[in-house]
């Protein structure tokens, strides 16, 4: 299994933070974001890792180096995620963990996901409904939408930010994604949106419940947040995952 992390965008709601650097290399507890994210698919066997730049993309790669591999989307100033994933379609070839550079989560939670069987698994909280994220509708076979359109009042969770594909569903988001930038107008859309089209022809897209903590950091406060937290360090320490506060 590969995983792809989506490092292409702007992080334009982090500024003045992300003016010298980009968001997933702002850094808790003395490390970046990023190391996290890898040392979490790291500890459960995920180590073929591409990750998709854009804006300061010479950072990541200075930062990085060649613990990864790398592609790069050049109009990331001008399109959301779905366009930067069509870009870089060929990545989309085998079972493969696709996440936003921006998640921490600790290891238990990435283990369930790799564990999932289902074709199109995504890694869901419906503890709680936080505005400020994509939120969740689902029915008996698994998610029937998700996004910011969804008011807090109708959704039922949150889509965490990351996902896992089989080798066939990777491919079958990959046509859909395809159709879509065919169609047009969906410039500004994230590639997920391609998932409740596919739910509507009877595809099964499977929720996983994380049942643990996990933040996004999409802002300042999110990045305060972060700061006190530390359940994503336990991939650091011998890959025992910390489930809450110190």
């Amino acid at each position: 299994m590969k995983s792809i992390i989506l490092a292409a965008g702007l992080a334009s709601r982090l500024r003045p933070l992300t003016e010298a650097r980009p968001k997933c290399l702002l850094e808790l507890h003395g490390r970046a974001i990023m190391d996290y994210q890898l040392a979490t698919l790291s500890a459960v066997g995920v180590t073929d890792v591409t990750v998709i730049t854009g804006h300061m993309g010479d950072k990541i790669r200075d930062a990085m180096g060649s613990r990864v591999n790398y592609a790069t989307y050049e109009d990331y100033e001008k399109t959301n995620n779905l366009y930067t994933m069509h870009a870089c379609a060929d990545l989309l070839d085998d079972e493969c963990i696709v996440m936003f550079s921006d998640v921490l989560i600790p290891e238990a939670a990435m283990r369930k996901l790799v564990e999932t069987p289902d074709d199109f698994a995504l890694l869901v909280d419906t503890s709680r409904v936080l505005a400020g994220t994509m939120r969740i509708q689902v029915d008996d076979n698994g998610i029937t939408d998700l996004g910011g359109h969804i008011p807090v009042d109708y959704g039922i969770g949150n889509f965490v930010g990351i996902a896992k594909y089989s080798k066939a569903g990777a491919a079958m988001l990959r046509d859909e994604i395809a159709r879509m930038v065919a169609e047009g107008g969906h410039e500004q859309v994230y590639y997920v949106q391609a998932l409740p089209r596919l739910a509507r022809t009877g595809t099964a897209v499977r929720p996983v419940e994380i049942g643990t903590p996990w933040l996004e950091v999409d802002d300042a406060s999110d990045y305060a947040a972060a700061k006190n937290e530390t359940f994503y360090l336990g991939a650091q320490d011998g890959g025992t995952s910390r489930t809450g506060t110190e």
